[in-house]
């Protein structure tokens, strides 16, 4: 039986591809609890997961051990809010990685990370300035599609015994089927 990907592991892929996209050394994930690099860097944050409607199982009968392996393929669209940090061209960098899907490397790695890029916003400059000190930031949100699939193996019944018991305190009915292939 296959283990359903999780959450990390949508997380990862999404990092990976905005780790190629940007060329930043750093892609953390949106939130972390560590203290931040302090060299350019983004984080991704999960903001929507949704099915996307498409779910589909197919089963193939094994006729060397009788059961059937079972294959469920599932779509999920995820929005991911993309911040880049510190980077003196943070909107620059933001406006490269909404369109780098279209480049040749960008195909490859979305393929790669088993990823389609639905959707994206307008990147957004979100600068900072806290205790004196200026902090150049973009934002971008970013809708990613996937397909998982899921394996399994489902063993078939050879033999079901049903057994039932009725009684109204005087007459008792015992009855007990069996049903083989």
């Amino acid at each position: 039986m296959a283990i359903n990907p999780t959450q990390l592991d949508y997380d990862r892929l999404v990092r990976a591809y905005v780790k190629a996209a940007t060329g930043l050394a750093y892609v953390i994930p949106g939130n972390a609890n560590s203290p931040a690099p302090t060299v350019p860097y983004a984080s991704a944050l999960l903001i929507n997961d949704s099915n996307d409607g498409f779910s589909y199982n197919k089963a193939i009968y094994n006729e060397i051990n009788g059961n059937f392996d079972n294959t469920t393929y599932d779509s999920r669209r995820l929005t991911y809010s993309i911040q880049i940090y510190r980077a003196s061209n943070a909107m620059g960098i933001a406006r490269g990685l909404a369109y780098y899907q279209s480049t040749p490397n960008g195909k490859y790695e979305l393929q790669r990370n088993g990823l389609v890029l639905i959707n994206w916003t307008n990147p957004v400059i979100t600068d900072l300035l806290t205790d004196g000190e200026y902090e150049s930031r973009a934002t971008i949100e970013m809708t990613f599609g996937l397909i998982s699939s899921t394996e399994q193996t489902i063993e078939r019944l050879i033999e079901v015994t049903l057994n039932s018991d009725i009684s109204d305190g005087e007459n008792d009915i015992n009855d007990t089927i069996t049903v083989t292939e």
